[in-house]
């Protein structure tokens, strides 16, 4: 049978918007042998939204939620929510990496230096991010690798992800993740349409600031910047036992 997904290496190329996170330990289950890597009871992480064009081994969007991790002695992140919009790309996620890819729609739209990003399933999973891009000049980066765990039946795999291009800064100004039940991975997420604001969880007091991703109990990600990959370029090998 012909398989819809190339084999790995995938090479990735195209752009790419990340916001760092800090997630509540107590809420982040990872599948065993992995473990969360938390530092006063909270766990680094980061949101992926990004797009693959030409030059990649598929075209498609990503969003992805990773969170740090340990595997025994080693470190690296846990994918903890993943979102495409390309079945290529779901089945070569699911059966050669063991991700849980799944299917969504995504828009992102642009208006001078600001973007959207809206993705959602059209039933449980909603994400929007808009950003501002604070100034015009992108600054290269080095290649920087970066390890991911995965664990299929109760074995853990890590793969490398080696990534380089141009980045600059960009200023959240709305964010927003709703599930209709908390996600795999995640607990306690709230829908912030039907969920009054003093009643969500991690809810900014007065005076701070209230735009953000509301997720697992943390209503911002970091202190509301993030970074733009601009020409992106990425290479990710396929996962091997550890």
């Amino acid at each position: 049978m012909t398989k819809s997904y190339p084999e790995p290496p995938w090479t990735l190329r195209g752009r790419a918007v990340a916001f760092p996170l800090l997630l509540r330990r107590d809420l982040v289950a990872m599948p065993a042998p992995l473990e969360p890597l938390s530092f006063g009871g909270r766990v680094p992480g980061v949101a992926i939204v990004a797009w693959y064009g030409p030059g990649s081994s598929l075209e498609y969007h990503e969003l992805a939620v990773l969170a740090a991790a340990r595997c025994g002695g080693r470190v690296g992140a846990s994918v903890l929510e993943l979102r495409v919009d390309d079945p290529a790309s779901e089945a070569g996620g699911r059966e050669v990496w063991g991700l849980d890819k799944r299917l969504a729609a995504f828009d992102w739209a642009a208006a001078g230096r600001s973007e959207t990003v809206r993705v959602g399933d059209g039933a449980e999973f909603r994400f929007t991010a808009r950003f501002r891009h604070l100034f015009g000049r992108a600054l290269p980066i080095p290649a920087v690798p970066l390890r991911a765990f995965v664990a299929r039946e109760g074995r853990p795999y890590a793969f490398a992800v080696r990534v380089s291009g141009r980045v600059r800064p960009v200023r959240l100004e709305e964010g927003i993740v709703a599930w209709s039940h908390a996600p795999r991975g995640i607990g306690e997420a709230v829908d912030p349409e039907t969920t009054p604001r003093a009643a969500r969880p991690g809810h900014a007091r007065s005076g701070e600031p209230r735009t953000g991703i509301r997720l697992a109990g943390l209503p911002r990600l970091g202190p509301g910047f993030g970074l733009a990959f601009e020409r992106l370029h990425a290479r990710v090998d396929a996962p091997r036992p550890i």
